[in-house]
């Protein structure tokens, strides 16, 4: 017999509910590119640890709100291991391009470009969109730097959004993860 009202939400799952919402807006203004939104996604998705951390410790012992609880804690941990191992393969490959000579040669034409446009901006010039994307217009190694940058971001971004989709998804019709403590 349930203990909640007929015709009342669940309190279990709407907590649960609003943990995925939290840690869901966390990563997409972590991916927004203003500096001001992603601060704001930082501070989400530290509320959202610590909101998904006393849930868990709060939540009944193997209820559906500990399930979920444990699974969104894993995904965020695991995610920055991911996240970690993901950074430092991009960053990996932007070394490897950079030991062709014609690449780094590229590279240091980008950033002379850059140092003029920030030198004009220091005597006051207005600096616009087309100027800075000007600095990369032509260039062969852009390509490159954008593939090293995807490789950086998109893999625990893409691993997040999967696994708090797939939570969301369990939670709404108010199933468990069938293996909480997996890595996917």
């Amino acid at each position: 017999m349930s203990t909640v009202p007929t015709g009342h939400p669940d309190p279990e799952r709407t907590k649960i509910l609003q943990l995925y919402g939290l840690l869901g807006a966390a990563i997409i203004t972590l991916c927004l590119p203003y500096t001001a939104m992603q601060m704001a996604g930082l501070i989400l998705l530290v509320v959202a640890m610590i909101m998904i951390g006393t849930t868990r410790k709060k939540a009944v012992t193997g209820g559906l709100a500990e399930n979920h609880a444990l699974y969104l804690w894993r995904t965020i941990w695991i995610g920055g291991v991911f996240g970690f191992l993901s950074f430092a393969a991009g960053v990996g490959y932007i070394i490897l391009c950079l030991m062709d000579p014609e690449v780094s040669a590229c590279i240091q034409a980008i950033g002379l470009q850059a140092n003029i446009l920030l030198a004009a901006y220091a005597e006051g010039q207005v600096i616009t969109e087309e100027g800075v994307w000007a600095i990369f217009a032509g260039k062969p190694c852009v390509g490159l730097l954008f593939t090293g940058v995807a490789i950086m971001f998109l893999p625990p971004i893409f691993y997040m959004v999967y696994r708090v989709g797939y939570g969301l998804y369990r939670g709404i019709g108010g199933y468990r993860i069938a293996k909480p403590k997996a890595w996917l």
